[in-house]
């Protein structure tokens, strides 16, 4: 019988089960890090401020229109400091145009958010001008909690007019459980947004511009 020729065909070495893990082992060593310096993200938008009290039992008959820049208002922002890893905070127009609105609504019969250099058919009317250029965490109760803090101007003036009202910049928010970036934040919006209804009744606002409304011709 003739020989038969067999092709010769490289021989694979049976892979080892301890050379897989080892591979998977190093995978996961190398992607640790990168997942561990990925930033957290919180959404204004899903965030549920409640409602603060009315300031005021009588509401203003002038419009208020609350001036939304995203020059100086940004939809996203980033969170440091506090010994917390960075968070990328998104939806921050939501703190304008809902917490906001919907605290001044209580006081202004009419309030809506518009955009820079909007013409209004009011004669008369308010303006809210807002700013926002950071928002951080601290850190406190000896490094065992978190706190927000937010840098921002509210001011308020009449139109045709540079002089304000009112105006605050800067608030902290109440201490919550450490690294709860959530709650820092939720907390630091709703003092920021007290803080300027509770200065429309103890700064007297409500009377500057019950008097403002008073002095316009009828």
């Amino acid at each position: 019988m003739p020989n038969r020729t067999r092709c010769s065909r490289r021989s694979r070495s049976p892979r080892s089960p301890g050379t897989t893990w080892s591979a998977a082992l190093a995978l996961a060593l190398v992607a640790a890090p990168i997942a561990g310096c990925a930033a957290q993200q919180v959404d204004v938008r899903q965030l549920q401020l409640p409602a603060p009290a009315a300031a005021s039992a009588t509401k203003s008959a002038l419009p208020l229109h609350i001036v939304l820049d995203p020059a100086r208002v940004p939809a996203s922002i980033e969170a440091t400091g506090g010994d917390v890893k960075p968070v990328t905070v998104d939806g921050l127009h939501a703190f304008v145009e809902r917490d906001l609105r919907n605290a001044l609504s209580s006081v202004f019969t009419s309030v809506d958010v518009v955009p820079p250099n909007q013409s209004y058919p009011d004669q008369y009317y308010l303006l809210a001008e807002v700013e926002i250029t950071q928002l951080r965490f601290m850190s406190t109760g000896g490094g065992s909690q978190t706190a927000g803090r937010l840098e921002w101007t509210f001011r308020l003036r009449a139109a045709g007019r540079d002089q304000h009202i009112y105006q605050t910049t800067g608030t902290t928010g109440p201490a919550v459980g450490k690294g709860d970036v959530e709650a820092a934040i939720a907390g630091v919006l709703e003092a920021a947004v007290d803080k300027v209804m509770t200065a429309y009744v103890e700064r007297d606002i409500v009377g500057r511009v019950a008097r403002l409304e008073q002095s316009l011709p009828r």
